[in-house]
């Protein structure tokens, strides 16, 4: 089976993104792997020297959605398959585990109610990332950035509306939100829900794309039977820039989903 997976990237550290990719391809000639780069100078155009990646540079940075949207768009994957099943969603510091993949898409082909399905995402120490969520609300994310406010009821039970039980990261299980850092989506699901919403400059973009599967009534499935390994940065908690951005595409994901308070 061809798979094909994308990674956005933007002024990432050669060597990591060298490992994200050979991680994917695992040497087997039936995948491919399109870099999208937006970054400001095309450091990393060398990549394509391997047959198996494509390369695009877009400077103008439309943001992360846009990026894996014109990834798999036929603009720069005219070459692709047209019996390209599934599409792999990749950030450039995750490094997936031998047969992660594998199993995963075993899973897509024995349950078609399947419309995207994610990982056991690890910190480079082992430890268990806990990015399994519930829908969102206000005072959770509110309460995620100012960690005190937990101490106020209201605000505590807003969070613990958010987050799931630690338990459920041991099973699989059907999970309303998922970490857009690497997941499976078949084509057919990404062509009807019409891949990422490009208004998500950075942010919320993998909120939205769980809501629009679950829409179309396809279900999300988190496995512990695969892994990855994310090295992942808290951005959003970082920097100031980075708060911005989050901001923006909060208000704008409950805009088009509704607000939820608490």
């Amino acid at each position: 089976m061809k798979l094909v997976s994308s990674i956005v990237l933007y002024r990432n550290p050669k060597d990591v993104v060298i490992k994200a990719i050979d991680s994917f391809l695992e040497n087997q000639p039936n995948r491919r792997m399109v870099l999208v780069d937006h970054s400001p100078e095309p450091t990393l155009s060398n990549l394509a020297s391997n047959s198996q990646i494509t390369y695009y540079h877009n400077p103008s940075n439309p943001g992360f959605g846009a990026g894996h949207n014109l990834a798999h768009s036929e603009i720069i994957d005219s070459n692709k398959d047209k019996n390209e099943k599934y599409i792999i969603i990749q950030n450039p510091d995750v490094f997936i585990d031998p047969g992660c993949i594998n199993t995963l898409i075993q899973k897509l082909e024995a349950n078609p109610k399947i419309g995207l399905i994610t990982c056991r995402v690890l910190n480079p120490d082992g430890s268990i990332q806990k990015l399994l969520k519930k829908d969102p609300n206000l005072f959770a994310l509110i309460t995620r950035r100012i960690p005190f406010l937990k101490n106020i009821p209201i605000f505590n039970k807003a969070l613990q509306n958010f987050l799931v039980s630690d338990d459920l990261y041991l099973r699989e299980v059907e999970i309303p939100i998922v970490s857009g850092c690497f997941f499976i989506i078949p084509r057919i699901v990404w062509n009807e829900i019409g891949g990422f919403d490009e208004r998500y400059f950075l942010y919320f973009e993998d909120f939205d794309i769980c809501r629009k599967v679950r829409a179309i009534g396809k279900q999300i499935v988190y496995s512990p039977e695969a892994e990855i390994t994310h090295l992942w940065t808290r951005g959003a908690h970082t920097s100031f820039k980075h708060l911005l951005y989050f901001a923006k595409s909060m208000i704008q994901y409950f805009n088009k989903w509704g607000w939820k308070i608490w």
